[in-house]
C-alpha cells in the first residue's frame, strides 16, 4: 500500500480530493486530514497498483504533493489497549513507527523505518 500526502489550500474544500479520486475510479483504503499553516494536509492510502495514477490525477487537479511511502494495514480486535499492544510489538522488533492512524473498519495504517520487520510480525493480520 502507498500512503501519499498532499496539501490542499486554505480556500479549497477537502471534499474535492475525494471527488477527484472517485471520478478517476480509484479506491481509497484509508485517509486522514489535519490543518497546517498552508491549508490542510491530506493523507491517502491506495493499493500499489493505483498509486501512480492517483498521484498524477491529484497533481493534474492542482493538489500539491508532499510525500509518498509504503505502509501496511493491520487488522485490530478493536478492544481497549489493542493499539498500545500493536505499537509495543512493533517497538520490540526494533523497527521505529513513522506512521500510525486508523483506517476504515478495525484496521490501522502502519509505516515504519523497517517495514519488513513489521510485515513479518503481523503476517496474516495485514
Amino acid at each position: 500500500m502507498q500512503d501519499m500526502t498532499f496539501i490542499i489550500g486554505p480556500n479549497r474544500p477537502v471534499a474535492e480530493i475525494w471527488a477527484t479520486l472517485g471520478a478517476a475510479g480509484l479506491g481509497i483504503e484509508a485517509a486522514c486530514t489535519f490543518p497546517s499553516v498552508d491549508g490542510r494536509v491530506v493523507r491517502v492510502v491506495l493499493a500499489d497498483s493505483e498509486a501512480s495514477k492517483a498521484r498524477q490525477v491529484l497533481l493534474d487537479a492542482g493538489f500539491g504533493a508532499i510525500d509518498s511511502h509504503e505502509v501496511i494495514i493491520v487488522e485490530l480486535d478493536n478492544r481497549p489497549g489493542d493499539l498500545g499492544e500493536l505499537a509495543a510489538q512493533i517497538d520490540a522488533t526494533g523497527a521505529k513507527l513513522t506512521t500510525l492512524y486508523m483506517a476504515m473498519g478495525d484496521r490501522v495504517v502502519v509505516g515504519a523505518d523497517d517495514l519488513d520487520r513489521v510485515r513479518n510480525l503481523f503476517g496474516s493480520r495485514t
